[in-house]
């Protein structure tokens, strides 16, 4: 199911939220040198200092383990506390390309320890690696994906977060809670269009 925002930033801020209230749990887990945005929450997952540099304090709960590296993400999500492992597919920050082995495990190791896995698509989706998601490539299927800019060409501003119906029906699960999280130009007609075009 698909949830339409109107940035990269904010797909990403939809998709914490979603795993918080999906899983109960609070702890939001990302990779150093990563990037998702600028806004609070998506600051608080940017793995670089000099964006957060004297904007603290940050969302609590989010903590940075080394891109590539098995052993500290099981180490993390081992308590079974982790709401969400959010990572880029290859990383912006230097084109850093994972192991071959690398995103399958991350897969395996966040439904071992009931932890979703967040694919932040903003920079590789939409055939920017030479097929339709960078996780195709490792035959990997997140719980959710984030996306934007080549969503619509780069025609107008746009973002969504493609999600497991399970998320989708967690946060949405009533008529009075269709209003939980939304944004008043999401899903806007000249950015469906520009979609509708591109794809």
């Amino acid at each position: 199911k698909m949830f339409f925002c109107n940035s990269g930033t904010e797909s990403v801020e939809a998709a914490i939220k979603f795993a918080r209230y999906t899983t109960k749990r609070e702890k939001i887990v990302f990779c150093e040198h990563g990037y998702h945005g600028l806004t609070m929450g998506a600051l608080s997952l940017n793995g670089e200092e000099i964006f957060r540099e004297g904007f603290g304090p940050l969302v609590p709960g989010c903590s940075p383990i080394p891109f590539n590296d098995l052993e500290a993400l099981e180490k993390a999500l081992s308590n079974k506390d982790v709401a969400a492992f959010i990572v880029e597919p290859v990383q912006g920050k230097g084109v850093n390309v994972p192991d071959d082995n690398y995103l399958p495990e991350v897969e395996r190791l966040c439904k071992k320890y009931g932890t979703l896995f967040v694919a932040d698509e903003v920079q590789t989706g939409l055939g920017r690696t030479g097929k339709f998601w960078a996780i195709d490539h490792w035959n990997v299927k997140p719980d959710m994906i984030c996306m934007a800019k080549a969503l619509s060409g780069g025609f107008v501003p746009v973002g969504a977060v493609a999600m497991t119906h399970k998320i989708m029906d967690s946060v949405f699960n009533r008529m009075d809670r269709a209003v939980v999280h939304g944004s008043t130009f999401a899903k806007n007609n000249l950015a469906m269009a520009a979609g509708l075009a591109t794809l």
